[in-house]
């Protein structure tokens, strides 16, 4: 596959040992997908600016600014509003789920997650563009 056709993905989470795994699992897909990491929020909107992803997944509890502030700051803005945002969180509780939708998270995804689930869903947001 050549590199204009490879989809850009950006993950945004704190957690060490969450993106040593998903940098393992893309190194495997690095045919389909470019992969870009930031640890907190205010790195996080750098790199949606630069690198301009077609799919973030995206933390709700950060250091900074908090995941849901990030997606509707990403979603308020003309240049940024077209990425998809599948929100992830290890506190699963229904008033996040709805809050997080609301700011205009596109899927929401609980943590810890089954590998073939998080790639179902990034397969139906990219294929949504």
């Amino acid at each position: 596959m050549q590199t204009y056709n490879k989809k850009r993905i950006l993950v945004v989470d704190d957690d060490y040992m969450l993106i040593a795994s998903l940098i393992r699992i893309f190194q495997h897909l690095k045919s389909k997908y470019f992969l870009d990491i930031a640890m907190d929020g205010s790195e996080a909107l750098g790199r949606v600016l630069n690198f301009h992803p077609h799919l973030i997944i995206l933390d709700l509890k950060l250091p900074g600014i908090n995941g849901f502030e990030i997606c509707e700051t990403i979603k308020a803005q003309p240049e940024t509003l077209d990425s998809k945002i599948l929100a992830i969180t290890g506190y699963d509780i229904p008033a996040n789920r709805r809050k997080i939708l609301a700011s205009g998270a596109d899927d929401y995804l609980p943590k810890p997650f089954e590998l073939n689930k998080l790639l179902e869903k990034i397969d139906r947001l990219l294929e949504e563009e």
